[in-house]
């Protein structure tokens, strides 16, 4: 089946078509980028590399308990996806949560910046009283 990438317009073949489609993982990550709420997609994941400071500073903010996290398998599936090597300071990331779910459709490939500024959305909005799923 004839389908049009939701970024470019580009014209794909895809067997199962879905809701969103898309001719690479750049226009993925794009059009994600200005149509997804990241904190709601990535409810209940909190950086565990807070500071001691910060958790005093932020008595209310809790990290979620989570394995052991495999970056270097999520570095090198995302790298697999998008067809080339990650560059200098660019981050994958989980955006279920779930640090042992690399499949393409759950890994995001964002600059460090961006990941902070995404956790700390996420931190400033569970100490706002919005989500509590622990």
């Amino acid at each position: 089946m004839i389908v049009a990438c939701d970024e470019c317009g580009k014209s794909i073949e895809r067997k199962k078509p879905r809701e969103h489609n898309f001719c690479c993982a750049k226009h993925r990550d794009m059009w994600m980028r200005k149509h997804c709420d990241f904190a709601g997609i990535s409810r209940g994941h909190k950086a565990e590399h807070l500071t001691k400071l910060n958790r005093e500073r932020n008595p209310l903010c809790r990290v979620a308990p989570r394995g052991k996290v495999n970056s270097k398998k999520a570095r090198s599936m995302a790298e697999g996806y998008i067809g080339r090597p990650l560059r200098k300071g660019e981050i994958v990331h989980h955006m279920n949560g779930k640090a042992s779910d690399n499949s393409p459709q759950n890994l995001l490939v964002m600059t460090d910046r961006q990941h902070r500024q995404l956790h700390m959305a996420l931190a400033m909005e569970q100490m706002e009283g919005g989500d509590d799923d622990e």
